[in-house]
């Protein structure tokens, strides 16, 4: 009775090892399809429409700004830009069956990247004045720095996109197992949005710090002292 045993276990073993090595080959042959047709990534950046917003008072616009500048105890806010950045990620994936599984790689990644801009200018500065000069001027340069970070965050996203693909490979299932396309189409999709996400809140982390670099009490002093209407 135990030699039956044995031979019992012997036989599920071997079943057990056969299984793991074919899938071992399965994954590696899904692996060589996506090296071989590698996806096609394309990084699509907009600066947005320009929204001029010219009917809010002094004391209005500062109320907005100390929602996103708690720590800043500006003199006297006359103009605002805000950016709103935002990053959405599309992809469509490829299903293939190799060695009776089936191998899913994505084909086409599309990663959309941009502002909503809105500039805000006081209603109570006058358009002739020295100040409305100077305001306008200030949230250009937040502008011309939004435009730069967001070149730089896309050429980021062109070179680190594709080891991020390479780091979650393609999924490989059983036939058993196997879902519809479009699902594992958003499975995949939300796990390259949250690595994605990674590097948009660095982004969105050093554009806040750029813009600071500006928006401090000292040059909103000297800013103020450069006009006396």
């Amino acid at each position: 009775m135990k030699a039956i045993w044995c031979g019992i276990l012997l036989i599920l073993f071997m079943a057990v090892d056969a299984s793991a090595a074919s899938f071992e080959y399965a994954a590696r042959q899904c692996k060589e399809k996506m090296q071989k047709n590698p996806p096609n990534v394309e990084i699509v950046y907009s600066y947005g429409s320009l929204k001029l917003d010219n009917t809010k008072t002094t004391e209005e616009i500062e109320k907005i700004f100390k929602q996103t500048h708690q720590t800043v105890e500006a003199q006297k806010i006359n103009g605002l830009t805000t950016l709103s950045p935002y990053a959405q990620l599309e992809s469509s994936i490829q299903a293939e069956i190799v060695n009776n599984r089936v191998c899913y790689y994505p084909k086409d990644i599309r990663i959309h990247v941009g502002y909503k801009p809105v500039v805000y200018i006081a209603s109570d500065v006058s358009k002739r004045g020295c100040r409305f000069i100077l305001t306008v001027r200030h949230e250009q340069t937040h502008l011309d720095i939004g435009h730069l970070s967001l070149q730089l965050f896309a050429q980021r996203l062109k070179q680190e996109f594709g080891q991020i693909l390479a780091d979650v490979g393609p999924v490989i299932k059983a036939r058993a197992e196997e879902v519809p396309i479009n699902q594992m189409s958003e499975q995949m999709n939300q796990t390259y949005h949250n690595r994605l996400k990674i590097l948009f809140d660095d982004f969105v982390q050093k554009l806040l710090t750029e813009n600071a670099r500006i928006d401090t009490e000292e040059n909103y002093r000297k800013e103020s002292d450069l006009c006396k209407d």
